[in-house]
This record gives C-alpha cells, structure tokens and sequence, in this order.
C-alpha cells in the first residue's frame, strides 16, 4: 500500500550496501558473497521458489543464507534454525558486535525467501532489528522513505556486512543442518 521502505526496500538496501561496503574496503572473503532480491514474497513466493529450482545443482554449496526482511531498525541481533555447533559459531561472531546492540544470535526462523533453501542443510539467518515501530508501518500507507532513518539502516548493514563477512571468511564451512527431504511444494 506505501512504498514498502521497510517492507522490503530496507533490507534489499542494506544487503546491497553491505556488499558494496566490503567490496570498498577491498575485504575479499574465502567464500562467495551473493545478494539475490527475491520477487513475491507476500504472494507466493514465487521469487524464492524460482531461484531454488534454477539453482538445485548447487543448493548443497551454499553455507548460509540472510534474509533481512524486517524493517531497517537498530540492529538487534540476529535469529537462526544453526545446529547447535554452527549456532555456537555464530554466537561467537557476533559477539564482536557487541558495543552496537546486534551481538544476539537467537533461536529462530530466517526468513520466507530463504526458506526453500533449507532442505539442503543451509543455515537460516535472520537480520533482527527492534520491532517496536514495525508494525505501526507494515503493509500500510505509511512505510515510505521518509520514515527510514538513515544512521538506523547503517548500522543494520553493518550488521549483516560484518556477519556475512566472517562466516564467508572462516577457515572452514559453518557445519551444516541436516539436510531435510524436499516437502514437495
């Protein structure tokens, strides 16, 4: 119903950006970095689905997977369906957060767009940032721009540059979920 600046415009923004950020700062990880900005999610999902299917053969390589889809808030943390030794990792990561308030990693979902790629033992992180203000925007008229603050959106992409980097750039893969039969949908 408004612009979506929050829902998702915050979030395809801050992946952007984080990518942009580490690409500026010459920061070059062991493992490959992708922003994908998935269509459809309110309807269907549609974007997720395709992507996975156009990418099945290689779903296996993926160690973990973002989504941030939850407004551009002060960053929280994060949340996570990681194994207990994975969610360890995690937790140890972002404790180099913490004088910025996004050092929680907390048990979780990742996101709707993300979700199809679970089956093959990806991690699932979420961006989490302070939900005080989000549903008085979600889905109506006034999630515009002008009510994304811009030091907000900065420090969420912090964030999730930050996270994203160290995971990308471990000595070795984040241990896997268990990788799950496909629900058939």
């Amino acid at each position: 119903m408004g612009q979506g600046a929050h829902d998702c415009g915050a979030g395809v923004t801050q992946s952007f950006e984080a990518l942009r950020t580490l690409k500026a700062l010459g920061l070059r990880p062991r493992r490959t970095l992708r922003v994908v900005a998935f269509m459809n999610e309110e309807n269907g999902t549609r974007g997720a689905r395709a992507y996975a299917a156009e990418h099945k053969a290689e779903l296996g390589n993926i160690v973990m997977a973002l989504e941030s889809d939850r407004g551009g808030f002060t960053p929280r943390g994060f949340t996570t369906d990681a194994n207990p030794k994975a969610k360890a990792i995690l937790e140890a990561l972002a404790g180099l957060l913490k004088g910025s308030g996004a050092d929680r990693v907390i048990k979780g979902y990742g996101g709707a767009d993300i979700a199809k790629l679970k089956g093959a033992g990806t991690i699932m992180v979420g961006y989490l940032p302070d939900s005080q203000r989000y549903f008085d925007l979600h889905h109506t008229r006034v999630d515009t721009l002008d009510k994304v603050h811009w030091r907000e959106l900065e420090l969420g992409t912090a964030a999730i540059a930050s996270l994203a980097y160290s995971v990308a750039d471990l000595p070795e893969r984040l241990p896997a979920n268990d990788v799950k039969p496909p629900s058939g949908d």
